[in-house]
Order: structure tokens, then C-alpha cells, then sequence
């Protein structure tokens, strides 16, 4: 099962996510002004960077190892190998979102954040229509997003569903009544 440590620097999220059994890691969404603190957890850990992926396309490279991926070119891939655990890459429709689905866990960015389909998105679906994919996954999914929002740091699908279902129940289920 995948491990996961989450930095929060002035309400941005950023994540370390590594398999326990390779020891092989990726950085998502790192910040600058966090490297020191990166590298020495990985270093603590005795952990190997892989990957540094970002959810937008601004990414910031770090001085240790690994391929950097922003988000057009993250969409070129379907999978990413992190030691015996498989990153799936999940693109929106124009590739400038990119979110990344690991053992269940979903980062998001800032494509989709906690609480993030509120009333107002769900009344008008067509302008949030490309985190459709997001709504197909598993209810057990969790979901690290981008950054805070109204104080929420993590979330998951059957959540954010039921923050959706009384506003409008057609869109989460998928179908007409």
C-alpha cells in the first residue's frame, strides 16, 4: 500500500507518495521554498526519488534525482511506474490538468479541490464538465488537493458526492429520472 506525507505552506499542498517496499517515491506538486524539508525526508526514509509531477504547469525542479513531468507532458504517459505501484495519469480535456490516482489515492491539484463541487459548480455542470472522470472513480478514492480549501486538506469521491447530492442528484448519478 502506497505511504503518503503531506506539506502545507501557506494553504498550497504538496505531497511525497512512495511505496514502502521499493523505497521509490514521487514529489507532486513540489514548492521551492520546501526543498530542504523534501529532501530530507527522503533522505530520512532512505527513500529514492523517481518522479516530480506537477497537477499545473508550473513546476518547481529540485536539486535531487528523479524526471520531472508537467502536465502536457505527463499526458503523453497512461501509467508511471513508482516501484510495485502504478501512478495512473488522468488528463483533462485540453492537457493543461493533469491528476494522478495511486492505491486509491487521487491528487488532484487544483483540478479538483476538497468540497470543490459545491451547489453553485453542480448547477452548472457544463463548467466543470472535464471533472466528469474524477466522479467515475471508486467512492473509497481519497483525494489531496492542491491547495486548502474552507479549511479541508483531504477529501474523498463518496464525500464530495454527497456534498453534490442534494443539489442536484442527476449529475452524480448519471443518469435522468
Amino acid at each position: 500500500m502506497a505511504r503518503v506525507k503531506q506539506w502545507n505552506f501557506q494553504q498550497q499542498l504538496s505531497y511525497l507518495l512512495f511505496d514502502p517496499i521499493s523505497r521509490r517515491c514521487a514529489l507532486i506538486d513540489p514548492l521551492e521554498s520546501l526543498e530542504e524539508q523534501y529532501l530530507e525526508v527522503i533522505e530520512r526514509k532512505g527513500l529514492v526519488l523517481a518522479w516530480r509531477l506537477a497537477t499545473r504547469n508550473e513546476l518547481f525542479d529540485p536539486a535531487a534525482e528523479g524526471q520531472s513531468l508537467t502536465p502536457p507532458q505527463a499526458c503523453r504517459w497512461q501509467q508511471l511506474a513508482l516501484g510495485e505501484l502504478e501512478i495512473r495519469v488522468i488528463c483533462d480535456s485540453n492537457q493543461s490538468r493533469v491528476a494522478y490516482l495511486c492505491d486509491g489515492l487521487l491528487f488532484s491539484g487544483e483540478w479538483w479541490l476538497a468540497g470543490g463541487l459545491r451547489p453553485s459548480v453542480a448547477s452548472r455542470p457544463d463548467s466543470d464538465v472535464d471533472k466528469l472522470p474524477l466522479l467515475q472513480l471508486p467512492e473509497e478514492t481519497l483525494l489531496f488537493p492542491g491547495r486548502v480549501a474552507g479549511r479541508l486538506s483531504i477529501s474523498s469521491i463518496a464525500q464530495e458526492k454527497f456534498l453534490l447530492q442534494d443539489s442536484n442528484p442527476v449529475w452524480v448519478g448519471g443518469h435522468h429520472d
